[in-house]
């Protein structure tokens, strides 16, 4: 937390210095759910790149082949990891359409980052890999979603991202639940 802390310090901090440029998140059009009769190439297209877009953006870089580079990586390092990356991205995306989330929020990736670090930590760090450990990280990653969308809600006014924190408040709910 201190990173992210310090980070909304310095963002809040700079709408005062005139001689630091700083706008405000932009504001996008609303997006509908996704119909189950949506089946064409290009929305299935768009609906990967959606998913690369959420992986990418873990490293601020809304590009396809970060994405492919990142899901490589994880796939040297473990393909479970490469696998809940995928899956936390898949789940982020849906549940944000079902739920309406505004659409560049979604087709940039900004959505989907935290719960795809969501869906691995809790799927293959702080957990072994199972199907009982999977469902619990499907669940975490709903979860980041509600929680990224009410810290767009929350911190937008004020011209700052939520950063990972969706991820973070997703991570210590896990520790609380640990401990007891």
């Amino acid at each position: 937390y201190p990173f992210i802390f310090g980070t909304w310090i310095f963002l809040l901090a700079a709408v005062g210095f005139s001689g630091i440029p700083s706008e405000a998140l932009p504001q996008a059009e609303e997006l509908p759910a996704l119909s189950p009769d949506a089946t064409s190439l290009q929305r299935i297209a768009e609906f990967i790149s959606y998913l690369l877009s959420s992986i990418s953006q873990i490293y601020f870089k809304d590009h396809v082949a970060s994405a492919l580079f990142i899901i490589a990586g994880l796939a040297v390092s473990s393909i479970a990891a490469a696998l809940f990356a995928l899956g936390g991205a898949l789940i982020a995306v849906v549940t944000a359409h079902l739920y309406g989330v505004e659409s560049e929020l979604i087709s940039s990736g900004i959505q989907g980052f935290s719960p795809v670090l969501t869906a691995v930590a809790f799927g293959t760090v702080f957990y072994r890999p199972s199907f009982r450990v999977a469902l619990y990280a499907a669940l975490a990653t709903v979860v980041t979603v509600v929680a990224q969308s009410a810290l767009n809600t929350l911190l937008t006014p004020l011209g700052i991202p939520p950063l990972s924190a969706p991820f973070q408040l997703a991570a210590l709910l896990l520790f609380i639940h640990k401990a007891n």
